[in-house]
C-alpha cells in the first residue's frame, strides 16, 4: 500500500491529477463527462478515473455517471493544491516560468518576469523572492546563467543554458536534476503487454488523432482481446449489460465497419460500466489493453 508521497510521485503531472484535482475543485465529485473534460479526451479521463481507483482515491460506492473522491484522495488533492501555493509544485511552476522567460525574453534581469506578461503562474502573481529563489536553483544546477554577475545581483543578463531547454520540457526540474539530467518520457495512460507484442499506447489529450480504419493487426488484437474480456465477465443479469458492450465492440471489429473513434468510445463506456461491478477492477486493466489496441 503506498503513502501519500508515493502515490503523489505516482500520478504528478499526469491525467489522473488533473482529474484528482478536477474533483476536489467540484467539491469532492466529479461526473465522468467532467474528467473527460479535465483531460480534453473522453477515453484518457476514464482511464485517469480507473488509476484513481486503483490507488484508493475513489469512493467504492460511485455510480455510473459520477464517482466521489474518498478521504484519502481528497487528502492527497489538499497536499497537491497547498503545494502548489507554497511548496515544491510552487517553487517547479516559477523555476519554469524564469526558464520560459530568459529564453524568450532578452530581459537585464530575471526578476523582470515580475513586471512581465508572464509574471502570473497557477492564477498567482510571482514576486521578486520566488524569481531570486528560483533563478539561485537554476544556476546553481546550470539550467540559466549569468554573463554579467553583480554583487548583490546575480541574475544580471541571464540566460537558458541547453541543460535549461531541455528541463523546461520535463515534468518535474527538481527530479530532472536530481536524476542527473536524464530525460524520461511520462506516459499518461496505462502500460500493458499482450501476448504477441506490446500494442500502442491510448488516445489522450488533445490533438491526437487515430487512423480511420483498424489495421489488421489491431483488428486481431482487439477480437482476442474483447474474448478474453468476455471470458472474465459473469453470465449473470449484473454484467449483462457490459458483456452487451463488449459483445458490440467485438461485432463492430469483425465486421471491419468500426471506426477507431466509436469502438474507444465503447471501450470508455465499458470501463465506466465494469467500475461498479464486482469483477471490475481486472475487467478494467483488459480494457484498457482494449483501448490502446484499438488506437495502435
Amino acid at each position: 500500500m503506498m503513502n501519500d508521497d508515493q502515490t503523489w510521485r505516482e500520478i504528478r503531472g499526469t491525467d489522473a491529477e488533473k482529474v484528482l484535482m478536477a474533483a476536489e475543485d467540484a467539491g469532492g465529485g466529479l461526473a465522468h463527462r467532467q474528467a473527460a473534460g479535465a483531460v480534453g479526451d473522453e477515453w484518457a479521463g476514464t482511464l485517469a478515473t480507473a488509476r484513481l481507483r486503483e490507488l484508493g482515491l475513489t469512493s467504492p460506492d460511485e455510480d455510473y455517471d459520477a464517482f466521489r473522491l474518498s478521504e484519502a484522495g481528497r487528502r492527497l488533492a489538499r497536499k497537491f493544491m497547498q503545494s502548489r501555493i507554497d511548496g515544491p509544485e510552487r517553487w517547479d511552476a516559477v523555476q519554469r516560468a524564469v526558464l520560459v522567460f530568459i529564453r524568450d525574453k532578452n530581459s537585464g534581469r530575471a526578476i523582470d518576469l515580475v513586471s512581465s506578461d508572464g509574471g502570473i503562474v497557477d492564477g498567482r502573481p510571482v514576486t521578486e523572492d520566488e524569481v531570486l529563489m528560483a533563478y539561485e536553483f537554476l544556476s546553481e544546477h546550470g539550467l540559466a546563467k549569468s554573463i554579467a554577475r553583480a554583487w548583490g545581483a546575480p541574475d544580471l543578463q541571464p540566460k537558458i543554458t541547453s541543460k535549461g531547454m531541455y528541463a523546461i520540457h520535463e515534468p518535474n526540474i527538481r527530479e530532472y536534476v536530481e536524476r542527473g539530467f536524464v530525460s524520461v518520457s511520462n506516459d499518461y495512460s496505462t502500460n500493458t503487454n499482450v501476448n504477441g507484442g506490446t500494442v500502442g499506447a491510448v488516445m489522450g489529450g488533445s490533438g491526437n488523432t487515430t487512423n480511420v480504419q483498424l489495421t489488421i493487426y489491431a483488428r486481431t488484437q482487439v477480437l482476442a482481446l474483447t474474448e478474453r474480456i468476455l471470458s472474465e465477465i459473469p453470465d449473470d443479469a449484473e454484467h449483462a449489460p457490459l458483456r452487451a458492450e463488449v459483445e458490440s465492440i467485438r461485432s463492430e471489429a469483425e465486421s471491419g465497419a468500426g471506426e477507431p473513434e466509436s469502438l474507444l468510445a465503447k471501450a470508455g463506456k465499458a470501463a465506466l460500466m465494469a467500475g461498479g461491478t464486482a469483477a471490475g477492477q481486472q475487467i478494467i486493466s483488459l480494457l484498457a489493453q482494449l483501448g490502446q489496441a484499438i488506437a495502435s
